[in-house]
């Protein structure tokens, strides 16, 4: 049980990390994580259609990447605090107390949509514009898991208007809050910009400098012990390394994308009834191979299929040329 106040804003919240159903304890935080995850996959499927994604394929990927995830996250703190797990490997595993590093799940959930995307033959860079949009609403939600564990928290801050005490300790920097504020801003933006995009992946690499630069930023703050590395004559922290160069090239590959490439064929979204239109003939699909037909695919998707990742020129194959319309 955590007693988390903000004594400049009057809030005084107690909080017990846990309830019981049936004698079993359920953690808040798996909650709160896997709210984050439910509503991250509710938004791909909802817009799924507008990119030319299936349902199906969201969830194959899905069910591949979640698990990915947590082990990554787990696995990155768990390196990267050692000593607090050193004598008690036991305690590895007991993620629900949390205890997660976010760069090491999307890098293995990302590694491993990548393969699924392979293997099924689908627009990797494509399905990565949706896919992260529902990271981020993970992301958004799941760093409250983080408030409740009273976890996640800055240096000490005196007479801030957000300063945070967590059980009667002095006034501290509420990151998590930093962050899923940031990630709600970084939503918004990425949102609406991802109705017009100039080529596949511009989305996923918005998202790599949004994050990377406030990850990084917030980073400078944080009170709890992390893993350092020696630069330039200081210790600079791992996780803002990653950040910052990540953020660094993901700005340099959109610059060049934006301002050296080809203007003429932007890939706006599907509308309304391409979209319904979509859907439908996906649906039909579907309940023609749960019958036992044989039915060839539609031309347009296999047209996506074939279409080369990001890396080749700008007008992105015959696929982009199907996707140029305005969502309604």
């Amino acid at each position: 049980m955590n007693t988390i106040a903000f004594p400049q804003l009057g809030i005084e919240l107690t909080i017990k990390r846990f309830f019981e159903i049936f004698g079993f304890r359920i953690y808040w935080y798996g909650v709160i994580i896997a709210l984050g995850f439910v509503l991250a996959l509710a938004y791909i499927m909802w817009r799924g259609a507008k990119f030319k994604v299936k349902q199906d394929d969201v969830i194959d990927c899905a069910l591949v990447a979640m698990p990915l995830a947590i082990i990554g996250c787990r696995v990155m703190y768990v390196a990267c605090n050692w000593d607090e797990f050193k004598g008690h490997f036991v305690d590895v595993f007991k993620i629900w107390e949390g205890g997660i590093a976010i760069y090491g799940g999307l890098i293995l959930a990302i590694l491993g949509v990548y393969f699924v995307c392979r293997y099924k033959k689908i627009n990797f860079w494509n399905f990565a514009d949706i896919a992260i949009l529902g990271v981020l609403i993970g992301q958004i939600i799941g760093r409250w898991g983080n408030f409740v564990n009273g976890e996640a928290y800055g240096i000490d801050v005196e007479n801030f208007f957000l300063g945070m005490s967590i059980n009667g300790g002095v006034d501290v920097h509420p990151i998590f809050l930093y962050e899923s504020l940031w990630n709600l801003i970084g939503f918004v933006i990425l949102h609406f910009w991802s109705r017009k995009r100039r080529f596949y992946g511009q989305i996923f690499l918005g998202y790599v400098a949004w994050y990377g630069i406030g990850r990084g930023l917030i980073e400078g703050i944080r009170a709890e012990n992390v893993l350092t590395v020696s630069m330039f004559g200081t210790d600079i922290r791992i996780s803002q390394v990653i950040a910052f160069v990540s953020a660094l090239v993901a700005v340099g590959f959109l610059a060049y994308k934006l301002l050296f490439t080809d203007r003429a064929d932007p890939i706006f979204l599907l509308n309304k009834e391409e979209a319904a239109a979509f859907r439908a003939e996906e649906k039909a699909a579907r309940l023609a191979a749960k019958n036992g037909e044989d039915k060839e695919p539609v031309e347009e998707d296999a047209e996506e299929c074939e279409e080369p990742e990001v890396s080749e020129e700008p007008r992105e194959s015959e696929a982009s040329g199907e996707q140029q319309k305005t969502e309604e």
